[in-house]
């Protein structure tokens, strides 16, 4: 009789190294809406299994169109290959527009020469543009009590793509659409001193409104 006997060995399996773009935020905030300032700063992170990950380059791509700019194409603003570790970046392009939606693209190169990408957005505020209108009021005094109530109603007659509100009070106010309260802060706008200067909050009211 003749005995065969077999030794397997198994090798550690090793999980393929993943390393992605996070965190992309402009002036700190993850897709902001109502951006004022003109030169925002755009930030990011790396993320990685590998024990030792080095950001040696970054380029970021900043346009109108997501697809274009996912693609690195027809950009309004491209910083080229900048090699650097800074993960903090100043815009520096052309003038920005009023009420519009950009996005930007990040890709950073880390030590071994791969790319890693991602995108995000942000949009911007009134910036420099004058807002024209006439304060709403009751015409009452300050110590009349309870707060006044603003009512408008209104009828979207086609399915609304986007809106925003932008409310500026000097006071503090709660903002309410088909019945439902728009956002989750309290107390807004953040005080000052409303004789000197008005801060205006912006909302993204999309869903709340009904065609």
């Amino acid at each position: 009789m003749l005995i065969l006997a077999f030794t397997i060995s198994f090798l550690p399996v090793k999980a393929a190294a993943q390393t992605t773009v996070i965190n992309l935020k402009c002036e700190y905030l993850v897709n902001p809406l109502g951006v004022d300032a003109p030169k925002p700063r755009f930030t990011w992170q790396m993320a990685s299994n590998k024990k030792i990950i080095k950001q040696a380059a970054y380029r970021i791509i900043l346009g109108t169109d997501s697809d274009r700019i996912f693609a690195g194409k027809n950009s309004i603003w491209d910083s080229g290959l900048i090699n650097s570790d800074q993960n903090l970046v100043i815009y520096n392009g052309p003038e920005l527009q009023p009420f519009t939606k950009y996005f930007w693209k990040v890709a950073v190169m880390d030590q071994d020469q791969i790319i890693h990408t991602n995108i995000a957005s942000f949009e911007t505020g009134m910036m420099q543009s004058k807002w024209r209108g006439s304060w709403i009021s009751d015409n009452n005094d300050l110590r009349v009590k309870p707060a006044p109530y603003f009512r408008k109603v209104f009828a979207a007659e086609k399915k609304v793509k986007s809106a925003r509100a932008y409310i500026a009070v000097a006071g503090l106010y709660e903002l309410y659409l088909n019945g439902k309260k728009v956002g989750n802060h309290r107390l807004d706008p953040m005080y000052t001193r409303f004789d000197r200067r008005t801060l205006y909050v912006t909302y993204d009211v999309t869903q709340a409104i009904l065609a």
